[in-house]
């Protein structure tokens, strides 16, 4: 009976030692696999910011449409011209609310069918979504919003956690950046900074991830004006 009772109690002991060693290693997995999945959704929203923002087109508002600009950006917001095989379409990035306040959402390439985002103002919570919004060059400078295609790009961002910054040479004969937190000038920046704060849904812990894009199309530096007397 001793006997029995000993190989029993060892027999519980490395089973349960077993099985803490077996459970910590599936919590360490679902760990790095949540923290893996949004690592690599930061990686195609910047890669798409950056395709779209080295291919930003420049239109010369200032003819018809005063105070107008190709390309306009806050701290938290930009929003810039670009070509397609349909004419000219004007896009903009923000934050939107929480994923849980989305009641339809745009899945991008792998969406059966284009739908609408609805929103609702968000009351608390801890992270944003990135929205990409985009509509017709004509429907932008009529003001109509009816025919906007939105879509989440990604939502593991933290509650304001996404910053843009704006850059150009100082001078003609200087190598030194300048950086402006919003931008409405007549010209395309020559860089533009994306800062954006991500956040772990297992642990919610913050990453923040930086890049610097470099605008072809953009003005490298401040463009020169002459008051006329």
């Amino acid at each position: 009976m001793i006997e029995v009772l000993l190989g029993l109690s060892i027999f519980s002991i490395i089973s349960l030692t077993a099985y803490s060693v077996f459970s910590a290693g599936i919590r360490l997995n679902i760990s790095i696999e949540k923290q893996a999945r949004v690592l690599r959704e930061s990686r195609g929203m910047l890669e798409l910011m950056q395709g779209e923002f080295e291919n930003m087109l420049f239109y010369d508002y200032s003819g018809s449409y005063k105070g107008k600009t190709a390309l306009s950006g806050t701290g938290s917001s930009i929003s810039f011209i670009k070509g397609s095989p349909l004419g000219l379409k004007v896009v903009r990035y923000y934050l939107g609310p929480d994923e849980s306040m989305v009641h339809q959402g745009l899945k991008g390439p792998t969406a059966s069918k284009n739908v609408s985002v609805l929103l609702e103002s968000a009351k608390g919570g801890y992270r944003d979504c990135l929205i990409r919004e985009e509509r017709g060059f004509i429907d932008d400078l009529a003001g109509n919003s009816s025919q906007n295609e939105v879509e989440i790009i990604a939502k593991n961002i933290k509650k304001n956690g996404l910053r843009f910054f704006y850059g150009y040479l100082k001078g003609r004969l200087s190598d030194e950046i300048k950086w402006e937190t919003t931008w409405k000038n007549d010209y395309i920046a020559s860089m533009i900074r994306v800062e954006v704060d991500l956040i772990s849904d297992h642990d919610k812990k913050t990453v923040t991830l930086t890049k610097d894009i470099f605008i072809p199309t953009g003005y490298l530096r401040p463009i020169e004006t002459k008051q006329i007397n």
